[in-house]
């Protein structure tokens, strides 16, 4: 995790939460003194191309700043939800942390939650499924370690889950009774000849299963399928 902090106070709650993180490295300005280990200080205008050099070696960038500054230093680099990084904010003294971008599978949403517990704020999640205690399908995927084989499809069906639409599930029975049993409108089925539903998720259907042709599918792959 990579840890960006303009201030002093800025600077000492970057350090307290990378202690909770382990491994993560805490960035600030030059000005701020000299860095320790697991440190490094840039110049005072600098922060943009070091973002961009560390956006892709980073699994979470957070920022103990503004939010209107981490929102400037990311928009160029932004490219979709199936690659982008987790992206967090931290108000300096910890009181609130947000899930920015990359919220269900890059983990934004659970690591804002998980740096809100080392500072003992509170995390700000807006994603519409955790707004509703709904286990979105990419969620759950990034959870289960799964991949989402057809991830233009995941806005249709977390829509889906939201509107509370008919969905047949393929998902192993013990996932279904966690996250999805207390829907009315989500039907867990053994095998992909049962479904009925106009959309369908499907766990590790044939490599060369399509679906029935009025049906729209979002496939998950297991690890022990990829």
């Amino acid at each position: 995790m990579a840890l960006y902090a303009l201030s002093r106070e800025g600077r000492e709650k970057a350090r307290e939460i990378a202690a909770g993180l382990s491994p993560a490295e805490v960035f600030f300005p030059e000005r701020l003194g000299s860095p320790r280990a697991g440190e490094t200080s840039f110049a005072a205008s600098g922060l943009g191309a070091l973002v961009e050099k560390n956006w892709a070696g980073y699994a979470g960038h957070i920022f103990i700043t503004a939010a209107g500054i981490a929102v400037r230093q990311i928009a160029p680099l932004l490219k979709n939800k199936t690659c982008d990084p987790a992206v967090v904010v931290c108000a300096e003294n910890g009181s609130r942390v947000i899930s920015l971008v990359g919220g269900h599978i890059a983990g934004a949403n659970r690591l804002a939650r998980r740096i809100a517990g080392i500072t003992g704020g509170e995390a700000v999640i807006t994603t519409a499924t955790d707004s509703r205690d709904l286990m979105a399908f990419d969620e759950l995927a990034a959870l289960s370690g799964w991949r989402v084989e057809n991830p233009s499809r995941i806005k249709i069906f977390n829509a889906a889950l939201l509107e509370a639409r008919p969905l047949d599930l393929l998902l192993p029975e013990a996932v279904f009774e966690r996250y999805y049993a207390a829907q009315v409108n989500l039907r867990r089925l053994g095998e992909p000849a049962e479904i009925q539903a106009g959309l369908a998720v499907v766990l590790d259907p044939p490599p060369d299963w399509a679906g029935p042709d009025d049906v729209e599918i979002l496939v998950l792959r297991s690890r022990s399928t990829l």
